[in-house]
């Protein structure tokens, strides 16, 4: 019951805020990834599932040039397939583990970028 009411309106300096009631949750989204091949950005996927990076960048999110130099560095690329295996709390990086078993933190507003889809 504590959790369903902790994303309720706020009043923060004289205004009214409302936080993140209607955003899909992980699990939601990991209905979505794993029954159908639709894409969903890597920081909402669901962890502990193979998934196969369908795009970077892309859908309007923006990569700078230095962070898409080091994604292509640490091997993560279109058509990679990594493992979400934790997420830190308080919008904190995701722990991710790649095809060739590198493990890597990557910040969640990076991770908004990468799209991403179950891996077959």
């Amino acid at each position: 019951m504590l959790l369903e009411n902790r994303f309720q309106k706020t009043k923060v300096v004289g205004q009214n805020v409302s936080q993140v009631a209607d955003a899909p949750t992980p699990t939601e989204d990991a209905a979505d990834v794993g029954s159908s091949r639709a894409a969903v950005a890597l920081a909402s996927a669901p962890s502990k599932v193979a998934l196969r990076i369908v795009d970077i960048g892309g859908g309007g999110a923006h990569v700078d040039a230095p962070v898409a130099a080091w994604l292509a560095a640490v091997g993560l690329a279109r058509d990679e397939v990594v493992t979400s295996l934790r997420r830190a709390p308080f919008g904190g990086p995701l722990h991710l583990r790649s095809a060739a078993g590198a493990e890597l933190a990557v910040a969640r507003e990076i991770a908004l970028a990468i799209d991403v889809e179950a891996a077959e």
